[in-house]
């Protein structure tokens, strides 16, 4: 298993070293840590020449990721073949509550920055069991994208459309040790304990055959706090986490009346027809059969040394936990915004470094004295001569002293500055309209309508934004199926009373009410798909929707007080609605006694 890893990760990094190189630059570009060559700020110094950096890339990533944040989207299930409305709310429900508690809106607002700016932004769907060793808990985290790595063969945005996932992080000695106990005392005599054969893509500085720019920031998220003496690797491992699709023969028990499906194992599945066949009733309500399919597995691995292997670690999930976002996917060429905005960024670093350069030059052009000029004189002129309100007498000068005529201003290389500037707003497509600013008198049905056009442009960013959380829901939802990790006591917790009549089953002896679940895992009730609803949280955006509802009632359309107050901004409208609910329930609870209802206030 160990040489058979080792090759697909040798062969994985090999491409996508390539896309590491232009990811690091990306970042180096939108950070502005080092847009420069530092080989030409070297000569420039040498020379006294500045080399500004004049970084435009920084705030035009931040407008679409401004954007997104303020209009965050919701993922919502609807029923397919078959699919039953409330198990798609419930799981709504349940998709909600995950990503509220695990902070989910936040981690896919910094996966989406990643993409924009590298190309690659990845989340992952991780099941804790340290506090709950039954069910475990989810965490939604967003990971960096110089420790994950797909199937290079995949040229899908999707990463499970491809057969495997790589996560490669450093990790304490002391937390493996106490994790893996007795196999972690193996380690430090491990064969290759750091590196594999030909691995480039999160090599250290010091390694041979290491990419070009691999002093960067951004080499690795460990490998930049190595050093010589090599304190990293004295207090930490590097392990290598794959994820794997296998090929095979699937088993699965089905229950025929309810068509709930169960994956097994090759025990399982003996087990169970011998069952069968000392029960002959069972056969008739459950049968075995298999499938081609794909089989989950997950390894972690340190050098040669593999310290945890799971088959169907997500109990008959066959999705990977991660989900990559790719703004531009151009058959499989990944690549962000960043990308096409370098070489405009270079050139207004350049002609602003030259016009400044120009300035320094002609601020003090020179003068122009005699030939028998005092030395004294020469002096303070060459100490003085810059200097505002300075007083020279012309006969210490030989009876001349005259300041030599600057040359104009370098105009071209001005203008060619400004154009680089506009060259950044025409390839990014980040302009005026999508800013939103236009004038202050302007309504906010107008501004929407602008930014709306002004999207335009942008729209596959963010269409393979909604995409990529389309994907996550699918997998958080498949992981919620089947890893169990809502019991039916945390879902009646986390679900509004409504949303649950239909899973309330009565016994007809006791009369005792239960919650039943099958419903979510029964193959009878259909398949799921994921929507996604861009919501609409800025201010302006707001504004416009709740003036067309305005509209909306004056021409007659019956939407309910209750729901215009929670589309508004008013200050404590969450009271008003309430108490707008108490007098619509005592209304009704006096017109069904018959009686009439006494107007508020009435004495």
């Amino acid at each position: 298993m160990i040489e058979t890893l080792k090759d697909w990760y040798c062969g994985d990094a090999e491409i996508d070293v390539k896309w590491v190189q232009r990811a690091r630059r990306a970042y180096q570009f939108y950070t502005g840590i080092q847009q420069w060559d530092p080989a030409v700020v070297a000569v420039l110094r040498a020379k006294g020449r500045p080399a500004l950096t004049i970084n435009r890339i920084l705030a035009t990533v931040h407008v679409p990721c401004g954007y997104q944040r303020r209009n965050r989207s919701d993922i919502k299930l609807y029923p397919r073949r078959g699919g039953t409305r409330p198990v798609a709310e419930l799981g709504t429900a349940l998709i909600k509550h995950t990503m509220d508690v695990s902070q989910g809106e936040y981690e896919a607002s910094d996966m989406f920055l990643d993409g924009v700016v590298c190309g690659k932004g990845w989340l992952s769907l991780n099941i804790d069991y340290t506090a709950d060793p039954v069910h475990g808990d989810i965490h939604i985290d967003k990971e960096s994208p110089f420790e994950m790595m797909g199937d290079v063969t995949n040229a899908a945005s999707d990463v499970n459309k491809g057969m495997r996932v790589w996560r490669c992080r450093w990790w304490d000695k002391r937390r493996v040790q106490l994790q893996f106990g007795k196999k972690a005392e193996e380690l430090d005599g491990a064969m290759n304990l750091d590196e594999w054969s030909g691995d480039q893509r999160f090599a250290t500085p010091d390694e041979e055959d290491y990419v070009e720019d691999s002093t960067d920031l951004f080499a690795d998220n460990g490998a930049r706090l190595d050093d010589e003496n090599g304190i990293l690797r004295k207090t930490m491992y590097r392990v290598r986490e794959c994820w794997w699709k296998k090929w095979g023969k699937v088993i699965y028990l089905v229950h025929t009346p309810t068509l709930t499906i169960q994956r097994l194992t090759s025990e399982q599945a003996r087990a169970a027809a011998e069952a069968m066949l000392a029960e002959p009733a069972a056969e008739q309500e459950f049968r075995i059969i298999d499938r081609p399919g794909v089989t989950l597995h997950r390894c972690l691995a340190v050098g040669d040394m593999i310290l945890e292997y799971e088959e169907d670690p997500l109990r008959g999930s066959t999705m990977f936990p991660f989900v990559r976002f790719v703004p531009q996917n151009a058959d499989g060429h990944f690549f962000g915004i960043v990308d096409n905005l370098i070489g405009p960024q270079e050139e207004i670093n350049k002609r602003r470094s030259q016009v400044l350069h120009h300035a320094n030059q002609t601020a003090n052009s020179g003068w122009i004295v005699g030939s028998d000029s005092n030395e004294e004189a020469m002096a303070n002129l060459e100490q003085f001569g810059s200097r505002p309100d300075q007083i020279f007498v012309e006969s210490q000068f030989g009876g001349k002293l005259e300041r030599i005529q600057p040359n104009a201003m370098d105009a071209a290389n001005f203008n060619l500055a400004e154009r680089a500037g506009k060259d950044v707003e025409e390839v990014s497509g980040i302009n005026t309209d999508l800013l939103g600013s236009r004038g202050a008198n302007e309504s906010g049905k107008a501004r929407m309508v602008r930014q709306e056009a002004g999207l335009t442009v942008s729209e596959t960013l963010f269409d393979n934004y909604d995409r990529a959380q389309a994907a996550f829901g699918d997998v958080l939802w498949d992981v919620i199926r089947h890893a169990k990790v809502y019991s039916s006591e945390e879902i009646q917790a986390v679900v509004t009373e409504g949303s649950l009549k239909s899973f309330v089953r009565t016994d007809p002896q006791t009369g005792e009410q239960t919650l039943d679940m099958s419903p979510m895992e029964s193959m009878s009730t259909g398949r799921y798909g994921v929507r996604v609803a861009r919501g609409a949280n800025s201010p302006t955006m707001r504004m416009a929707m709740f003036e067309q509802v305005l509209e909306a009632v004056k021409a007659g359309v019956p939407i309910p007080p209750e729901m215009i107050l929670e589309m508004s901004d008013l200050p404590n409208k969450e009271e008003i609605i309430e108490a707008i609910k108490a007098q619509q329930q005592a209304m009704q609870q006096q017109a069904a006694a018959g009686g009439q209802m006494v107007p508020a206030g009435a004495g």
